[in-house]
């Protein structure tokens, strides 16, 4: 019987934002996309100066003030269009009128993606990766979250849009994955979603 229903936070709750994709441009890198994901959400954040000197360490560039300005910028113009998906609090709402608890987990870059309020405050816990200092699909940020919300594996299910992120790291971390696959990528998913609102509608939970 599941209990409990875990959500990936961008791409299904909000509107995705990739600043990996940015600062791998704008520096021209040529490392991959989940190489600088480590620096840009993988680390506990405690100071923003601190943050973006990891950052740019960690990507073998230089700690300067110029290169701090760029990474700056991206995030400051990636996170001033952040919106909540239409159907994701109404979703979410008919969820907890129903009895589950609702767990929230996030491979989250710095606190300027903090999703608004009106949305978290619907979730009984929350994971985020600038907190734990993991990252999906590593199992311990899953593990966080799992002891957060308090409830068995077997009585949980993690609702995502990443197969590699989401569906990966649940099935390590012993917990059935629903993949919102809006594009219809992955049609032989066994567990696939292409909108919030089947969640309500389809027995999947």
């Amino acid at each position: 019987m599941i209990r409990g229903v875990l959500f990936d936070l961008f791409n299904t709750l909000l509107e995705g934002r990739k600043p990996e994709d940015q600062i791998i441009r704008a520096f021209h890198l040529r490392y991959d996309f989940y190489y600088v994901q480590k620096y840009v959400c993988g680390q506990v954040f405690t100071d923003w100066d601190v943050y973006i000197s990891n950052i740019l360490r960690g990507v073998g560039l230089s700690v300067n003030e110029e290169n701090k300005r760029i990474l700056t910028r991206i995030f400051e113009l990636d996170t001033s269009e952040i919106t909540i998906f239409i159907e994701a609090i109404p979703v979410l709402k008919a969820l907890k009128a129903q009895g589950l608890k609702l767990g929230l987990i996030s491979n989250i870059p710095n606190p300027k993606y903090d999703p608004p309020e009106e949305l978290t405050k619907l979730f009984d816990a929350i994971a985020y990766s600038y907190n734990i200092g993991s990252i999906k699909p590593e199992k311990r940020i899953f593990d966080e979250l799992i002891k957060g919300i308090g409830l068995p594996r077997s009585e949980l299910v993690l609702v995502g849009d990443s197969a590699r992120a989401d569906m990966d790291g649940a099935r390590s971390s012993g917990i059935r994955g629903i993949l919102l696959d809006k594009t219809g990528e992955h049609m032989d998913f066994p567990d696939r979603i292409a909108s919030l609102k089947e969640l309500l509608h389809r027995g999947l939970l």
